[in-house]
């Protein structure tokens, strides 16, 4: 994690602020979270040929993530595998990065489990993703409960942020998404900007 700085002006809360309001809404956009549509196809009916869907991750991984993320269950299996083989081998292209983001974040299409606390879980990985965003801006994650005038901390501009976006949230709450989800986001490194 970066170190955070002394220095921070009102200026870098705002930049903080739209750097977390263009990663949810980048995520909005992008299918990036839950969907709660049914699937498209049962697994039991395959109508595609397994070989093709690993031709289409090797040569046109946009076409197959686009299926995916429209609830094609196959693609969304062979998607998840071959990431996450790709993932054991060594590092991920930005590309690929941004599909594991997504397979981490979006329940596969196959599950028509009910809802359940659970469900909580893609959404606090994406808000610890924010926060996580945000301390490489040079912000601690919280701030102390004695100095609360005192300065910004990256868990106070994500609760900002997701006001704005319409989506409340307190400060102490994702403080506590903060600590319940910081290894796991911190062992992703999504501290990449998005173009």
């Amino acid at each position: 994690m970066m170190q955070a700085r002394k220095d921070l002006q009102p200026s870098d809360v705002d930049a903080a602020m739209a750097e977390a309001i263009r990663f949810l809404s980048y995520c909005q956009r992008h299918g990036l979270l839950p969907c709660d549509q049914p699937p498209k196809v049962s697994m039991f009916q395959p109508t595609h040929d397994p070989n093709e869907l690993r031709d289409l991750y090797s040569n046109d991984l946009d076409a197959l993530f686009k299926m995916a993320r429209e609830g094609d269950a196959e693609a969304d299996l062979v998607l998840r595998q071959s990431v996450m083989e790709d993932r054991k081998k060594g590092p991920l292209t930005r590309q690929k990065q941004e599909v594991l983001g997504w397979l981490l974040l979006a329940q596969p299409p196959e599950s028509s489990a009910p809802r359940d606390p659970h469900e909580l879980t893609d959404r606090n990985f994406l808000i610890a993703t924010v926060v996580y965003r945000i301390t490489a801006l040079g912000f601690t994650p919280t701030r102390s409960r004695a100095r609360t005038a005192d300065r910004a901390s990256a868990c106070q501009i994500t609760a900002m942020a997701l006001e704005k976006l319409g989506m409340p949230m307190t400060e102490r709450a994702i403080e506590r998404v903060w600590e319940k989800n910081k290894r796991a986001v911190e062992k992703c490194g999504f501290a990449v900007p998005l173009d």
